[in-house]
């Protein structure tokens, strides 16, 4: 399988003194391949640790729990996931004499299991999942109305609010998921850009990449991508 990935800073954070604050991780082994992507929320004082700790935590247990957690029911899942979330930044937290709530961000993931052929996509947030099944883009789990803000891994009850997809891969030849700040550069109106459909159709990933990059950006841009 193949990966494609970038982050890049945005204005308001370079103007703010702050780094990125979002999050990559990729991990793969015999039976499963995991991608994920985490975006700090940025009013709160840690969400760039908060990122990664969520990244880590969310792809660290896909790896360890794989093909088992296909056999549990959505709620389920996403309970497992978020409190495993919280209870790896409260633990954080605690050790630095923080609150927990300082270390927030969204969320979002995708496991393949390779024996079963079966992906499963999870979401708390605003960032978009998607895919390229033989050469159409389709939005697997679409983003959360953020307009009066969305849940967060340190939002009481979050686990309600994430959205969970198990499906086949079947014919899928590539998935993604990108930030707020990659996907709203993307859509029109709510529509996507013909021209960045026909990138992400063709998967070509450095054209979307320079696509991204070629204004100043505001918000953090993430994007990170398996093709399969």
């Amino acid at each position: 399988m193949k990966i494609n990935k970038f982050s890049e800073i945005g204005k308001h954070h370079i103007e703010t003194g702050k780094e990125n604050q979002d999050a990559l991780c990729f991990d793969e082994n015999e039976k499963v391949c995991v991608i994920s992507l985490a975006d700090g929320v940025s009013t709160c004082s840690e969400s760039k640790k908060g990122a990664e700790i969520a990244c880590a935590t969310i792809t660290d247990f896909f790896m360890k729990m794989g093909e088992e957690l296909l056999g549990f029911n959505e709620k389920n899942i996403a309970n497992f996931i978020v409190s495993r979330i919280m209870y790896e930044l409260k633990k954080y937290a605690d050790e630095n004499s923080k609150n927990v709530e300082d270390y927030s961000s969204t969320i979002a993931s995708i496991m393949i299991d390779k024996r079963s052929n079966k992906m499963l996509c999870f979401s708390l947030g605003d960032s978009l999942v998607g895919t390229v099944k033989e050469g159409n883009y389709s939005v697997v789990i679409p983003p959360s109305d953020s307009t009066d803000g969305c849940y967060v891994t340190t939002t009481r009850g979050a686990a309600d609010e994430a959205k969970i997809k198990v499906t086949n891969v079947g014919v899928t030849e590539s998935l993604f998921i990108c930030s707020d700040g990659a996907w709203k550069k993307m859509y029109e109106r709510n529509k996507i850009n013909e021209d960045i459909c026909r990138i992400i159709e063709n998967k070509d990933y450095y054209s979307l990449e320079k696509y991204l990059k070629k204004e100043d950006n505001f918000d953090d841009l993430s994007f990170i991508s398996v093709d399969i």
